[in-house]
Formats: C-alpha cells, structure tokens, sequence
C-alpha cells in the first residue's frame, strides 16, 4: 500500500515530540469536516466523522466507565483509564472546544492515527503482535506512507499492523501493554498479550499446535514474594460476574470489551501465579520459557530447543537454536544471539544490495570478519 503524502490529513509542522493525539491534526480534521463536499478530503473526513462514538473508553457511557473502573480497582492497570485522557488532553493542553463534535474527533484521533497522521486506508488494518504481525511501515516525509510485507503473507491471511512492536512504534515496544491498548484503542488485543503487574511483566503466547497459553518472563525474573499481591487481585475479579451487573444501561460494544478484558487480565494473573509457584518449587512448567542471553539483556525466544548442536573453534563456542514450532533455526556465538534464519535475508540485503545499486558494476567486493559468512552468500 503506497498512500501519497497529499491524501494524509496533518498538521502543518511535523511535531518535535510525538503523542498519541497530535492537537494540530485534530483540528485540521474538524476544520476538513466542516468543509463538508469542498474539503479535498471530503470522502476521508465523512469517514471519520461516522466512526462510532464510544470506540475508546475515554467516550464511554457513565455505566460502562463505572464497570471498567471496577475491574481495574486500585492496583491494576492503567491506572489512568478512568480519567479521560485524551479528552481532558484535547480541552486543557490543546485548548480545544467542548462540542459534542470536537470531543468525539479527538478520540477518533487517538484511535485511527499513526503518530501525527491520519492516514486512509491504512487505519482498516487491525492489530496483531508475534507471528502474526506481517508488515512493515514506512513515512517519507514530504512525499508518501508505505506499507509493505515483512515476510510471505499466505492466500486468506489477515494483513495486521501494530500499535505497539510496529517497525515505527518507538519506546511503545518495551512500555505499552495489553491494558494501555483497551485505554487508548478501546479493544483487546488477541494474543500474544503483555502485562505488568507492579514488578512482574510478562508476555502470554497462544501456541498454535496445543492452543495452550505460553508466559515468558521480560526483565528481572519474579519470586513467591510477589505472589500474594497478584493472588489478591485475582481473587478480587473472580467475584465481579457478568450476571451482577446492569446489563441493560451499557452499550453492547462496552460490554464486550469489559468482559474481554475481565478475562484477560484474569487468565493472566492466574497463570503468573502458577508459574511463579512452579518456578518455586524447581519445576519444570509447561508455561516456563528459556530466555536467551544477548549483550544488550534479555530477548525472549519462546518454544526454542537450544544446543541441538555445539561445535568448538579456536577462538569461541558455536552453538544452534531450533524453534520447534517453525523450523527457524538461530546461531550463538559464546552464549551471545547473532543472528537467526527468520531476519537473517532483511539483515544481510540491505547490506549488499542496497549499497551495490549505487555502482555500475559489481567486480570485486572486500568485507572484514565475515562472522556467519551470510554476507558472502548475499554477494554470491
């Protein structure tokens, strides 16, 4: 998908700090809105204008707020759901109107926007992390918004992008979780998921073979300690049911989201504790996952079979890593991650390609190291 920098709704300045609502691009789609047939952007606004009200939490009725907030309590995230956020931003820090129009574009805004820009076309892709995630996103400033493939897209697969672990998401990668995507999107996002509770943040994976969940620890490993903390919360959720609310005053796609994410902050909870009490006891979980050490932390690398194969060089260890899911094998120098067979061909193109477009011909080619010699293969 190539949309051209002339058909994305913007600001007149690219931002110097981006947020999730950017006010000049808020205003520029009221503005185009009430243009009505004569804004350039005439189909795109009437779009915008008919998305519904109530897609974030911020536009949510008085009852449905009150039963999200119930779930949440004090301790879980976000903690900030219930303060009207973007809302709140809209009217205090961009100083914008109160209407009923202006309030329900800004948080259209929040939720179809990449960055600063509202962009057709583009906003229709849902979001999915992991394997799923299958294209990359790139803004050439000026001249067009690109979407392309990131890896093999089979016939019938669903084209998802991401709010989150999207090549142009930032800090959101290590930052932004499962509860911050129902606060600013207003939907549970389908596994894998992310979550923080206090000190304990993991990642939930549904295995495609066995359909089980998979947990596997970000950051410092948790203790027993923490379990008392999470157990409270779970105890807590498991009486708020369904069956005990007002159904009849909350609109249907609030009460879908809400139970979604009752669940899903339920599931996780529990399997963090059943992990964590496993872990204390030395045993083997079906949900424990290897992490594999790199030089800059930590990086997960779950349903991975490690040194199915070790050779010793002269000079350091030489150690392989199978997924058993996916085949995709990786190499490890001295317990340290180089490099794996699913980026291996985005890693060493741009290397040799991209460079070598640049020339006439191509005679002699010099590199230094070498390491996994993959270079040589590309120039091959």
């Amino acid at each position: 998908i190539s949309i051209p920098w002339h058909l994305i709704i913007q600001p007149e300045e690219e931002p110097e700090e981006s947020y999730a609502m950017d006010c000049d691009t808020v205003r520029n789609v009221i503005g185009e809105i009430k243009l009505g047939d004569k804004s350039k952007f005439a189909p795109f606004a009437r779009y915008l204008q008919t998305r519904p009200k109530g897609v974030i939490p911020d536009e949510w009725s008085n009852e449905g707020r009150k039963l999200i907030g119930k779930i949440v309590g004090r301790n879980l995230p976000p903690d900030d759901l219930l303060d009207k956020l973007w809302i709140s931003h809209w009217q205090e820090f961009c100083k914008g109107g109160k209407s009923e129009l202006e309030n329900h574009i800004a948080a259209v805004v929040v939720a179809y926007a990449e960055d600063e820009l509202m962009i057709p076309y583009f906003d229709i892709l849902n979001h999915r992390n992991g394997e799923y995630l299958n294209t990359l996103a790139r803004k050439d400033q000026g001249d067009k918004f690109t979407v392309t493939a990131k890896r093999t897209i089979l016939p019938g697969e669903e084209i998802y992008n991401s709010v989150n672990m999207c090549n142009l998401c930032g800090g959101r990668e290590s930052s932004y979780h499962t509860p911050d995507i129902v606060r600013d999107y207003g939907f549970v996002e389908e596994y894998p998921q992310r979550f923080q509770f206090g000190p304990v943040l993991f990642n939930l994976k549904e295995t495609t073979q066995s359909g089980k969940l998979k947990l596997s620890w970000s950051g410092k490993l948790p203790t027993k300690a923490h379990v008392p903390s999470l157990q409270i919360e779970y105890e807590r959720l498991k009486k708020i049911t369904p069956e005990k609310q007002n159904r009849a005053s909350i609109p249907d796609h609030e009460w879908n989201v809400i139970w979604d994410f009752h669940k899903s902050v339920q599931v996780a909870l529990s399997t963090a504790i059943r992990v964590i009490e496993s872990m204390s006891r030395d045993e083997d979980p079906d949900a424990e996952v290897e992490l594999f050490v790199t030089c800059d932390g930590y990086m997960e690398f779950p349903n991975f079979e490690d040194d199915i194969a070790n050779v010793e060089s002269m000079y350091q260890e030489i150690s392989f890593s199978q997924n058993v899911e996916d085949d995709d094998m990786c190499m490890s120098l001295d317990n340290t991650l180089q490099i794996c067979q699913g980026y291996r061909p985005h890693y060493h193109d741009y290397f040799v390609h991209f460079s070598s477009n640049y020339m006439k011909e191509l005679k002699r080619v010099v590199f230094v190291g070498g390491g996994d010699a993959m270079l040589l293969h590309e120039v091959l």
